[in-house]
């Protein structure tokens, strides 16, 4: 399987304590052999966008908000999807 891609992003310092971010990944994948159930060779195009906030409470602790949207697209159907999901994370520092 051939697989490339890249990763464009851009991150803002709104504050000090405020921080956000914002990504772009297109990613194609070719793979070497046909499928054995479908007899055709596959090729997908997945573009993902990320969307994020940080908030840094303290030196120690930080919480963040993201969310990802990913595409994928496929030579097949079963393989084609969408997916949206949301992480609130937590963070501590221990150095």
């Amino acid at each position: 399987k051939l697989t490339y891609g890249a990763r464009v992003g851009l991150n803002w310092t709104i504050t000090p304590s405020h921080q956000s971010w914002i990504t772009y990944s297109p990613q194609r994948a070719e793979y070497d052999d046909p499928n054995p159930v479908y007899v055709i060779l596959r090729k997908d195009i997945l573009n993902a966008v990320s969307l994020g906030w940080r908030y840094s409470i303290d030196r120690s602790w930080q919480c963040s908000l993201e969310t990802d949207y990913q595409h994928n697209k496929s030579s097949i159907e079963i393989y084609e999807y969408e997916r949206t999901q949301v992480k609130l994370n937590l963070m501590y520092r221990l150095f």
